[in-house]
């Protein structure tokens, strides 16, 4: 029989780890993955495919857990219902290829076939789902730990930000970092081109989990890590990550309980917005407008609507993971040429979560995603720190243009914010902030 450890429900007074020989202690990899976070490119392992380093501490915890036929369990059902998820997109794949025959001549943009492509991806995804339960789990036993080494590696990778930054800046040549791109993405702003993808492999990436780390630090009450992570955030010129920070900023004033907090906040943002103003036209108006761009707002809804037209075709069951790309060319519905992800280039993406789980796994994955989701929230929804809870809302505005459903910092963050939530309705324990005590359960 294996042994599964995990965090008590409210009513029990000891946690059951202790019962099954864990006392309550967090594996390794838990806090090996949650400092190597942003390292999503930097240092990738090349192993047949980059291999990031949390994921090869997921890997090989996995491979313990069989190996000794224990597993730490943060929540039952959240597991169960994020396995049943890959399981059946698993199934899905296999039916969509052996059924459909729409892929056509495209093989060749992907570096394997379409099945390997699938259940890569379906692979990412179980990676996933294993790595918020580490954090959660994590989170739960030694919180102001995982919020530490989160924040810590956050801040590593914004310093390198930084000094690439303003290499850049200074014209000078960028050094080849290990498992970065050749070519690393860049920005044309008043005749210069200056860095903008920190650690990751675009801005759009590393933008989002600036902000994440923002508000991490801001809870843990380090003002200038917060600053430092806030100034990482906007130098990625991350249209994406400025307009979830609003949305965060929006809910936290009407949430917040402190409002000589919120009364400093509009004194920095107010002149800030005012000064930034001609920026906000060049990062967020003209990107929109701009139908040359393939990432303006034109093209991105281009895409979705093609994700859509596929969902129609293939309403219960989608075209299958990470499918989308090959499905493309041929239907040509839109300028497919023009776009960036050309016949002969690349894989095209819906750069949209939503657009792609509707396309890829139909309405029957919609809902066992959403079965997960509701797990996952109803844990979420009981933090009592509005500036967490607005971070895990505000990963459901990211998906909006997110290239890909399977970026781990998202679930990581969902995962540290359970753990959280959990930790603080423990009987007798207390806040992570400090001098604010919990009442007893």
């Amino acid at each position: 029989m294996s042994s599964v450890a995990h965090p008590p429900s409210n009513t029990l007074q000891q946690p059951t780890a202790l019962k099954t020989g864990f006392n309550g202690a967090v594996p390794w990899a838990a806090f090996v993955l949650i400092v190597s976070l942003p390292f999503m490119q930097l240092f990738t392992v090349n192993f047949i495919f980059p291999l990031k380093i949390f994921e090869i501490a997921i890997i090989l915890w996995g491979l313990t857990a069989v190996a000794t036929l224990r597993i730490h369990v943060f929540d039952v059902p959240v597991l169960i219902f994020g396995i049943l998820l890959t399981f059946y997109c698993v199934i899905a794949l296999l039916v969509d290829l052996r059924v459909l025959d729409n892929v056509g001549d495209f093989s060749h943009l992907a570096r394997w076939s379409p099945e390997v492509d699938g259940l890569t991806k379906c692979a990412y995804l179980l990676i996933c789902v294993l790595g918020l339960n580490l954090v959660a789990y994590a989170a739960y036993f030694q919180p102001r730990r995982a919020i530490d080494l989160w924040v810590t590696g956050a801040m590593i990778a914004a310093c390198v930000h930084f000094v690439l930054f303003l290499m850049s800046l200074a014209g000078m040549a960028l050094p080849n970092l290990p498992g970065m791109p050749d070519n690393p993405q860049m920005i044309d702003l008043a005749g210069m081109r200056l860095y903008r993808a920190a650690t990751f492999l675009e801005g759009n990436y590393g933008g989002p989990f600036f902000v994440l780390s923002f508000l991490l630090a801001c809870h843990r009450r380090h003002k200038w890590r917060a600053y430092l992570l806030l100034s990482a955030a906007l130098l990625t010129f991350s249209t994406t990550a400025l307009l979830g920070l609003t949305a965060i900023g929006l809910y936290w004033m009407l949430k917040g309980k402190d409002v000589m907090a919120k009364i400093k906040v509009l004194f920095i943002v107010i002149p800030l917005m005012i000064v930034g103003a001609p920026l906000i036209e060049i990062f967020v108006l003209d990107k929109i407008s701009d139908d040359s761009d393939t990432s303006s707002l034109s093209d991105r809804t281009n895409t979705a609507l093609e994700a859509l037209g596929m969902f129609q075709d293939n309403v219960f069951i989608g075209v299958g993971i990470s499918q989308y790309g090959f499905n493309v060319p041929g239907r040509m519905r839109w300028d497919f040429a023009r776009n960036d992800y050309a016949v002969d280039k690349e894989k095209s993406i819906p750069n949209n979560v939503y657009a792609e789980t509707l396309s890829e796994l139909g309405l029957v994955g919609v809902l066992f995603l959403a079965a997960f989701l509701f797990t996952i929230f109803r844990i979420v929804r009981r933090c009592s720190h509005p500036l967490l809870r607005a971070g895990a809302y505000a990963v459901f505005l990211f998906w909006i243009s997110s290239p890909t459903i399977t970026l781990m910092y998202y679930w990581a963050y969902l995962g540290l914010v359970c753990g959280i939530a959990r930790y603080e309705s423990r009987p007798q324990t207390r806040l992570l902030l400090p001098g604010r005590p919990v009442q007893s359960a």
